[in-house]
């Protein structure tokens, strides 16, 4: 997942292997208290370059959690995901959103999709010439036609 043989991880900390990586010196502050009071600390976000991929920014969720023996906290372990693929697709979601709201916002005429299906409405421009209200208004093209 780092580009480092897992032989190359013992003895060394998280912030020796992975100075690509942001947040490590929160999650080893982390650690402390995790391994102090037994109480798990879930969905983590890191993001930051690792051997595997130089300069190619990834994302990951881990969970840390104690470990316990005869109910002593003897250590810690880690459930690590590898989320760049997911956020990327998100990132890419988010900003095709905001240009479609932008280009509705901005036409004299826009599409709304509905469970019905297709249909056309007036835009926000299209909206203010007419003197609708912007807000909660949505309508068929049968009745956009009938405002005509």
């Amino acid at each position: 997942m780092n580009g480092l043989a897992a032989s190359d991880h013992i003895g060394h900390r998280p912030d020796e292997l992975l100075q690509g990586v942001t947040g490590l010196d929160r999650v080893l502050e982390r650690w402390r208290a995790i391994i102090e009071t037994g109480e798990s600390w879930l969905n983590v976000e890191l993001r930051g370059e690792t051997a595997a991929q130089p300069g190619i920014a990834r994302s990951w969720s881990e969970n840390f959690f104690p470990v316990r023996v005869c109910n002593k906290v003897v250590g810690l372990g880690a459930v690590v995901e590898e989320t760049t693929a997911r956020d990327r697709v998100r990132d890419a979601l988010v900003a095709s959103e905001a240009r479609f709201r932008g280009l509705i916002e901005i036409a004299p005429v826009g599409i709304s999709i509905g469970r019905v299906g297709l249909g056309q409405s007036r835009g926000q421009r299209g909206l203010r010439s007419r003197a609708y209200p912007r807000h909660g208004h949505r309508h068929s093209a049968r009745a956009a036609e009938a405002r005509l």
